[in-house]
């Protein structure tokens, strides 16, 4: 399946940028194999996420708060034991 040009760009600009590489990892591992279209995801959970970058789970899930706070992703949580959704979000400091 080819990416959409929105998810295409997104990962562009999240290999450009100034982030650690595993969190560019686990962006660009939700951009291409678990966001629909639009670039929402919801369905995976940080296990799957940490198994998909070879990370434990704890190291998974202080990836995605970096991420959070760099602006480079919105995180819904689902609660509990819930599987969380995500939306990729392009930050508008960063340059193309």
């Amino acid at each position: 399946m080819a990416l959409s040009y929105e998810r295409a760009a997104y990962v562009k600009r999240v290999a450009g940028s100034d982030l650690p590489p595993r969190v560019k990892n686990l962006l660009t591992l939700l951009a291409t194999h678990y966001a629909d279209s639009t670039g929402y995801h919801s369905g995976a959970s940080l296990v799957e996420f940490a198994h998909g970058i070879d990370v434990t789970v704890r190291t998974a899930v202080k990836l995605m708060g970096d991420a959070k706070r760099g602006g480079w992703v919105k995180v819904e949580s689902g609660g509990g034991r819930h599987v969380n959704a995500y939306q990729l979000v392009m930050p508008s400091r960063v340059k193309p």
